[in-house]
């Protein structure tokens, strides 16, 4: 179904393009035509994904002439992520989203949440922009922060902030319920079929309603992650549903790529994935892994990204994997590797 929702965003955005010639233009850099997103078949995801990222920034000169690069890097969206990656937990990073949010104008915006019994409630007070239901090029602006317009653009909006959550703490959140403030669609299984739960239309307000526990996952991202995934949105919210990975992927995702935080002790960890200590290991047993070496292996694999960049001198990147001296990280990198992180680095470059 998110392939489809894809397929729809790409079509209403291409429609915003001042000429076909524009049009044409764009889609041939995303390897895309026309006949492709007119038919039935197949595009790839990552193709969707470049194609909305295409078009997002093509808008922007026509909406903010010489600011538009350096508001396209501190877009609205990437204040409001970083400022939640900041937070402990999930309910921590939704206060600090919604403490910035309503300092943004025109009318800012508010994030509440609510928890009754087991459950939370969080709903979404956005600015709605285009109540006609109608697309413009100011609706993409990286400036603002709403509602897409319409039915669809609150589902969509919905279904964006639903995965930006599940991103946050790395693993897949199962939604009790979707309230949406419009009456019924004309194909209300449609727009269900997104969340996979019961949908309820002509709400006081767009809301999520979730298990109460999973405020408490942690937050495990860096500012880095936020680049990246904004670089490639939206097609890492397309990837994050794990339900049907192994123990050990919803592991390694869920312990990140920060480690200036402590990492999850194996207790954390069960209980985050609702097993016992001993089931989980057991998992781990069956896939031939172990807790330990899933985090060293977390821990390497950052270790590498960091080196083959420029950006960090290897004693920053010792602190960076919460190494407490460059020796330990030297040390554990050549029994990782077979060589130290500065051999490793020379080879790179």
């Amino acid at each position: 179904m998110t392939h489809m929702l894809a397929k729809r965003y790409a079509r209403s955005l291409l429609r915003l393009l001042a000429s076909d010639a524009e049009a044409e233009t764009i889609l041939s850099g995303c390897e895309l035509n026309r006949q492709a997103l007119a038919g039935d078949g197949e595009v790839s995801i990552e193709v969707y994904s470049r194609l909305f990222m295409a078009i997002i920034l093509h808008l922007q000169p026509a909406l903010h002439g010489a600011e538009a690069d350096h508001l396209c890097q501190h877009s609205t969206y990437r204040l409001i992520i970083n400022s939640m990656i900041q937070a402990s937990n999930l309910r921590q990073a939704i206060i600090a989203g919604d403490a910035l949010m309503r300092r943004m104008p025109p009318k800012g915006g508010s994030f509440i949440l609510e928890c009754r019994g087991d459950s939370a409630n969080l709903q979404f007070h956005l600015p709605d922009i285009g109540n006609d239901g109608s697309w413009s090029a100011k609706t993409f602006s990286v400036t603002q922060f709403h509602w897409q317009p319409g039915f669809h653009g609150h589902a969509i909006s919905l279904w964006l902030w639903h995965r930006i959550l599940c991103w946050l703490i790395g693993d897949y959140i199962e939604l009790q319920a979707v309230g949406v403030v419009d009456k019924t669609p004309t194909e209300p299984n449609r727009i269900a079929s997104l969340f996979e739960c019961p949908l309820h239309v002509e709400e006081k307000v767009c809301s999520l309603t979730f298990s109460a526990h999973l405020l408490d996952a942690p937050i495990n991202r860096s500012s880095e992650q936020v680049m990246e995934m904004l670089l490639n949105f939206p097609v890492d919210l397309f990837y994050i549903d794990q339900r049907n990975a192994s123990t050990a992927q919803r592991i390694a995702t869920m312990i990140g790529r920060d480690f200036t935080q402590p990492t999850p002790s194996v207790g954390e960890m069960a209980e985050r994935m609702n097993m016992s200590v001993p089931t989980l290991h057991r998992h781990l047993q069956k896939e031939d892994t172990s807790y330990q070496k899933i985090k060293n292996d977390c821990r390497y694999q950052t270790a590498l990204d960091y080196l083959k960049q420029d950006t960090h001198t290897v004693n920053e990147i010792a602190g960076l994997l919460g190494y407490s001296d460059t020796s330990t990280f030297y040390r554990a990198f050549k029994k990782w590797a077979g060589m130290t992180p500065i051999e490793f680095r020379a080879l790179e470059h």
